[in-house]
């Protein structure tokens, strides 16, 4: 097989654990509540050791879903790791892109000709840098908002 003609894919076990790490991740973000948050916090963290990339590609949608789980989840990013951190950094600046491929395969809704959900998306965003890089000095996002 000539290098032109062969296919560049992940194997399949690669796949698989991605799956399964999203399908992990969904369900504990969805479980997150004042009540649990230690608990749902570490467990955050032990699923992104395996795959960050995965779990905090979620953590966006998660926070334009639901903007009362931002504190949550700054709280719970304190059992993640430097790595996961960095992970996080590269996913919140992806999410501002907002390339209309990027709002299909996530799911999000296009933003409206008056810019409404793209304003509400990015202010939410903000609102989780903020605290995070409080807490988190080495995430460090100010540069990419500009207020």
């Amino acid at each position: 097989m000539s290098p032109k003609t062969r296919r560049s894919s992940k194997p399949l076990s690669h796949i698989e654990s991605e799956a399964k790490i999203g399908v992990k991740t969904r369900y504990h973000l969805k479980r997150l509540s004042r009540d649990n948050i230690r608990d749902m916090g570490r467990q955050i963290s032990k699923v992104s050791h395996n795959n960050p990339l995965v779990v905090f590609s979620a953590i966006p949608n998660q926070i334009e879903s639901y903007d009362n789980l931002i504190l949550m989840m700054v709280d719970s990013f304190k059992f993640v790791t430097v790595l996961g951190l960095d992970v996080l950094g590269y996913c919140l600046v992806m999410s501002l892109g907002g390339d209309s491929k990027s709002f299909q395969d996530e799911g999000r809704s296009k933003p409206k000709e008056d810019g409404v959900n793209s304003a509400q998306f990015h202010l939410r965003l903000k609102h989780l840098q903020e605290p995070s890089t409080e807490n988190f000095p080495m995430l460090k996002l100010e540069d990419y908002y500009h207020t």
